[in-house]
Order: C-alpha cells, then structure tokens, then sequence
C-alpha cells in the first residue's frame, strides 16, 4: 500500500501500528478474513513490541477507538493472534469488553471457552459469576480449570460497599444500584438486626426469637433458612448457588453481615457525628460559633425515625428510641449554644423543635422563655410556661418544676 511504503522506512512504528488497525477495521467490515488475519497481527504486533516506551503511546488509539476495537479483540481472542495484547486491550476497555467476551463462553472451541473464562475473571464483573460457575461443568478439562480458577478471583475481589439509610425510611444501594425489591419482608428485617450488629456475628436463636415469637423452634428455624436464603439471593443475585455470600457471613450458629471497606450507614454517621460534636467544650464565642456548625452537621445526618416502615416491631422500637433520644440531646445543646451566642430566634426555633417530640421537656421550656425575656417578649414567655403548665396538669397531673415556676414569679412582677 502508498502508505504503508512512507512511513516504513521512516520508522514511524506508532503510524505503523494505527495504519494497520485501521487496515483491519476496514477488512472486518468487508468481511475479508484474510487482510483482517494480516493487518491485525501486524498491529497488534507491533503494539506489543512498542508499547512499553514513556509515555506508552502505541495502545492510544486502540483505546480510544473502542467500537472498532472491540470485535477485532473478540476476532484476535478467537484466533489466538498476539494473546497477551488482546487480553491487556479488552481489560483497558472493561465493561464494553465484558459485554463482548460473555458470549464466548459458550464458542465451541475449547480454547477459546477457556480464553474467555480467564479474561472474564481479570473484568471483575460479579455477573461472570454465574455463567462461570456453569462452565465447572464443561466437558473439556482446561476450561474446567479456566472457569474455578476465574471464579476464585472474582470471588477474592472485595465486593461493592453497601449504602444504607435507616432514618426517615429504609434505602439500600450496593455499589450503584439501589435495591428496590425484597422476595420477603423477613429477608430485610434480617438484615436490619445484622445490620445492628455488624460485624459482630448474631446467633441465630436470637434471630428466631426477635422475628418469630412464640413460633414452634424448627419452624422459626426454616423461617429463618429461607430468610437467609432471600438475602443472600437480594444482595447477590449474581452468586452461585452453593458459593459464600461475601456479604452474610455464616458462622457457628450465627450470622453476621460484612460491610465492605466504603459501605456507610446513615445511622451510625449520625452516631459518630452526634457523638463528636457534644465532646466539643467551647468556652469562647468563635470557639462556640465552630462548634455550632459541626453540631447543626451533625444533626443534619438524622432523616427522621428509625425504619418507620416497621412501627411495631420490638426489634425496631428500642434503636429507634434510642437514636431519637440522641438526637434530642443535640438539638438541646444545640438551642443552649445558640441561646448563649444571642441567637434567639434560632434557639426558640430549635426548642419547639425538641418540644414537638418530647412535650414534657422542661429544660426546652426553660430556654424558651428565657429567650422570649432576652428578647423583650415577657408575655410570650408567659404564655409558654402557662400552656405548659396546663398540658402538664391535664395529661400527667404534674407542676412544673421549681426552676420554671421562678422564672414565671419572677416574669409577672411589674
């Protein structure tokens, strides 16, 4: 070709490489299996000979023109031309060349069966696994060997973090996919209670007695089998039957839920920041000012109650008093910082806020119309201590406390 005789002599192996590429692009189209044969064995020749410079140019256009890439790969995998390259370019081109190579499980050529299978394991797509796993049983021994060997690398990959939000509503995201389906309400409410846990395993006769009360011991256990079977099947259902979850751990008369390095869980991001922000001890203003701002952070975390979807459960009632008294006490030193830095419409804001879930909280109260009297409103503060003062008679038959009742003399003097 004119071209070919330019830039050969010249040494121009890149221009080399690309010419031929682009040869073998143009005789796949025409379905010239010959010229392909040709060309691609030169290009891919010559990219494996020069592609290890700096920077290593000789594969650019190889990637960057993935659409024609990809069948000359598929071609190259079958063919066996320059093996090592076709592998190193369908593993740049990752999930376009996982679409490409799956098929090629079921060629019938043994070779290329067994070529497939160990390519698959380097792309890393827990959906080979499956197919894979079927290939254990081909008759040919070398991809027998191909397929476990791709399995155990798949299966040694850390698997995808799991996102869960518990406040406000229940959603679960496992890499980038939510899960929008469980077979069975079990199969999440096991997964919540491990999810409490985690990673400490939960024996199984805890399990049984939380979700099945008073239930027959084998029939809570079958139960809690098949409950196990539905997560496992919900939060992988690439996997294999007869091949261990890497998210459910099994154990001695326990289960535990393994949460992958990158997993968050909103809850306990609550926790931790709730927990961090009441350890601050600011005693100057600006030191107040900052410790507001990683206060109203943290709070910002709770999306409302703990798996509201579950309103009855036993299970759920105790954590979901707990993290609602957590989050009360932050709103209470929140309207307490916000009250000392003269920020009284935010402090009473923020009261109200706390009194909307807890009525009888007198120490809400007491901010209240402490910063109604900062303010100038003196019957507003009034007004609160005696509504107070009414609801506590009405529904409790209690008096407000000493401290609140002071306060209120103390308002009504002229």
């Amino acid at each position: 070709a004119p071209a070919e005789a330019i830039i050969t002599p010249a040494g121009a192996r890149y221009e080399q490489a690309q010419l031929h590429f682009y040869l073998a692009v143009l005789a796949h189209h025409r379905g010239d299996e010959e010229s392909l044969a040709e060309h691609l064995g030169r290009a891919m020749a010559l990219a494996r000979r020069y592609e290890h410079g700096d920077p290593p140019r000789c594969l650019f256009f190889f990637v960057e023109e993935a659409a024609w890439t990809l069948p000359l790969m598929v071609h190259a995998l079958r063919r066996g031309v320059v093996p090592e390259c076709a592998d190193c370019l369908l593993g740049r081109l990752s999930r376009p060349a996982f679409d490409a190579v799956l098929p090629l499980l079921r060629d019938p050529d043994p070779l290329v069966r067994a070529r497939a299978a160990r390519l698959l394991g380097r792309l890393g797509e827990g959906e080979a696994l499956r197919p894979l796993a079927a290939l254990r049983r081909d008759p040919d021994a070398g991809v027998r060997q191909a397929a476990e060997e791709a399995l155990q690398r798949l299966l040694a990959l850390p698997p995808e973090p799991l996102r869960v939000q518990t406040l406000g509503g229940f959603r679960l995201r496992r890499g980038d996919r939510e899960v929008v389906r469980w077979p069975r309400r079990s199969a999440r409410d096991v997964f919540l209670l491990l999810l409490e846990q985690a990673p400490r395993p939960v024996p199984k006769e805890r399990l049984m007695e939380q979700l099945w009360p008073g239930s027959p011991p084998d029939k809570a256990a079958q139960s809690l089998r098949r409950a196990i079977a539905d997560l496992r099947r919900t939060l992988e259902p690439e996997l294999p039957a007869g091949l261990p979850s890497r998210y459910v751990v099994t154990g001695d008369e326990t289960y535990a839920l393994h949460l992958p390095e990158g997993s968050w869980v909103d809850a306990v991001a609550f926790e931790d920041a709730l927990a961090r922000a009441l350890a601050l001890r600011p005693r100057e203003a600006e030191e107040k000012r900052k410790a507001l701002e990683v206060l109203e952070d943290a709070l910002a975390l709770y999306g409302g109650d703990y798996i509201p979807e579950a309103p009855y459960e036993d299970w759920a009632l105790f954590r979901r008093e707990q993290l609602r008294e957590r989050y009360l006490a932050g709103l209470r030193r929140l309207a307490r910082w916000q009250f000392e830095l003269g920020k009284l419409e935010a402090a009473i804001e923020t009261a109200r806020r706390v009194l909307a879930v807890d009525p009888w909280d007198e120490d809400s109260v007491l901010l209240l119309m402490r910063a109604y009297k900062a303010q100038g409103h003196p019957a507003a503060a009034l007004r609160v201590y005696e509504t107070f003062r009414e609801r506590l008679k009405r529904e409790i038959n209690l008096s407000p406390r000493e401290e609140l009742t002071a306060l209120y003399n103390a308002l009504r003097r002229p």
